[in-house]
């Protein structure tokens, strides 16, 4: 909840760009009144998914042994597996503090040709100035920024999920020391186990800092 005011800008845009979407608000708060979930999803235009409809397998462990950013992080591949379980075809991930520009026809067209679209960090080596970030930053974040990740429901995706479920249940961690950085860390994998997936670098998606 306490990305609330940046989520609004997203669903916002997002209502703008993408009306006609199923738009999903992932709410990871426990124990809030159904009026005040139904006063959310109106403000924002959205249906709103809360943890115990995602059915984490040790919701008090997982809660306990991770940080607000590790937690929050670590329920998005059980997003994905609800989801599909509940008849999608492609689902896009956002993150919360991410503002859309511009309709998705690009995004819905390459998962038409494609399982799963992820964005690198960098698409070309950063200068070896002294300065922050380096490529070994990068590196250790994991090759891709998984603020954004689309994926189409079919059995190579659901079987990434299924894994990236796994790991994060116990593994979703911030060690930049020792290459963890949440989801990111696995998800450099996606490549490997989703053979249809398009690394895309094009430069007005998943645009950063």
């Amino acid at each position: 909840a306490n990305y609330l005011p940046t989520v609004k800008v997203l669903l916002d845009s997002l209502h703008r760009y993408e009306a006609g979407a199923r738009r999903i608000l992932v709410l990871v708060e426990r124990d809030w009144a159904q009026d005040k979930l139904d006063a959310l999803s109106s403000l924002l235009a959205c249906k709103t998914l809360t943890l115990t409809q995602l059915g984490l397998p040790d919701l008090e462990r997982m809660a306990f042994q991770y940080d607000i950013t590790e937690f929050n992080t670590a329920v998005k591949p059980f997003v994905f597996q609800k989801l599909f379980a509940d008849g999608a075809n492609k689902v896009v991930y956002l993150d919360p503090d991410i503002c859309v520009y511009h309709p998705f026809e690009a995004i819905w067209a390459a998962l038409d040709n494609h399982l799963a679209v992820v964005t690198p960090h960098i698409t070309a080596p950063l200068p070896d100035d002294g300065l922050v970030p380096t490529n070994e930053n990068m590196a250790r974040c994991g090759q891709f920024n998984f603020g954004f990740v689309g994926m189409a429901c079919q059995e190579s995706t659901k079987q990434f999920v299924d894994w990236w479920a796994q790991r994060l249940k116990d593994h979703c961690i911030f060690h930049p020391n020792h290459y963890y950085f949440v989801d990111q860390f696995y998800g450099a994998l996606i490549p490997s186990f989703v053979p249809m997936t398009l690394v895309w670098n094009h430069h007005g998606y998943n645009f950063a800092y």
